[in-house]
């Protein structure tokens, strides 16, 4: 049975912790072992919530290294090797934690192998870390409306994303603690119309959580959903939960922006200026040292909200062009006192 979850769990979560202990991952498997990858192995290792750590990658010299910081406890460079390292007896989460088209690519390459033996028969959790979700959910939702998984095979898709990271790569610069008091967002559904559709489907959950098997949402498939928050939750992330569509229209503007907006400071610096700069510029343009790679890949891949985003910005530099000609001293002193008290209510 395959299931592409879609629920609101956070109140059933509620239910069902109140019924039983609360329980997360013996084994995960975590493919891309960098700076999130590697956090992820340091922070479950310690909280105690994912069991087994294995690593999934192409250089073995880097798995390698990943296991002597302790980040994971073991390693393979295929599918079948990580799996063979697993117990077919206990769920499994597997955790992309890879560029993001790279780990829509990654999926579909599992899914191509999901009757092989070393596959099949096991429960399974599959997540990311990439902070554009829509391609990632939209792929899990596909794969599970169109094919189908072997017998005592299933699959629950719970896509998320830690707002935390460095402009650093790499394991080296992996922490236990990147996660403490940070945001993790888990987007069960792609749409908001699916999210909607999905607060109608929990409300019609009839109040004996005991007869919840012949309902059509199952409860096995929820209690795997408040696993993956009660991971996140005990690695030290504060966890909401939205839908992929939503979340890539809020974070092209809380994350994707202010990087670009970072590219764009540095862009206009020439070198021989450096001389000139202070903190204030090093703080503004700390974002452009981040990683090309990643990032052209997340301006791709959420290029409609980043574009939404700059029309935004646009407007408000157009505002400031007009205030800066007309030498409206008072218009400029009005913006920046809105921004400022707005800046304040973040806190530091």
């Amino acid at each position: 049975m395959l299931v592409f979850a879609r629920i609101h769990s956070r109140d059933l979560i509620h239910v069902i912790e109140r019924r039983g202990t609360i329980e997360t991952f013996d084994q995960t498997i975590v493919y891309g072992v960098g700076l999130l990858g590697g956090s992820i192995g340091l922070a479950a290792k310690i909280a105690k919530c994912g069991g087994r750590i294995i690593g999934l990658g192409r250089s073995e010299l880097k798995l390698k290294r990943a296991v002597e910081l302790g980040a994971i406890d073991a390693y393979a460079t295929s599918w079948r090797g990580a799996f063979e390292l697993c117990e077919r007896a206990k769920p499994t989460l597997i955790i992309f934690a890879l560029p993001v088209e790279t780990n829509i690519r990654a999926l579909r390459e599992l899914w191509e192998s999901r009757s092989e033996s070393w596959f099949t028969g096991r429960d399974y959790v599959i997540s990311d870390v990439g902070s554009v979700k829509k391609g990632f959910a939209h792929a899990g939702d596909v794969l599970s409306r169109t094919t189908e998984l072997p017998e005592n095979t299933r699959v629950v898709f719970v896509p998320a994303h830690p707002i935390a990271g460095s402009d650093k790569s790499g394991v080296d610069y992996a922490r236990a603690d990147l996660f403490r008091n940070k945001l993790t967002i888990l987007t069960p559904w792609t749409t908001a119309v699916e999210r909607r559709e999905a607060l109608d489907s929990m409300r019609a959950i009839p109040s004996d959580f005991s007869s919840m098997a012949s309902h059509s949402i199952a409860g096995s498939d929820i209690d795997m959903i408040r696993r993956v928050r009660v991971f996140w939750s005990k690695v030290g992330a504060r966890v909401l939960e939205t839908s992929a569509e939503e979340h890539d229209q809020i974070l092209a503007r809380t994350s994707h922006l202010p990087n670009l907006a970072s590219v764009l400071t540095m862009s206009v610096v020439p070198l021989d200026e450096f001389l000139f700069t202070g903190t204030g510029f090093r703080d503004v343009t700390r974002l452009s040292g981040s990683s090309p790679e990643m990032w052209v890949e997340i301006y791709s891949a959420n290029r409609a909200a980043v574009l939404d985003a700059l029309e935004r910005m646009e407007k408000q530099i157009y505002r400031w062009k007009k205030f800066l000609k007309d030498n409206d001293s008072e218009s400029i002193l009005n913006f920046l006192h809105e921004t400022k008290k707005k800046r304040d209510a973040l806190g530091s």
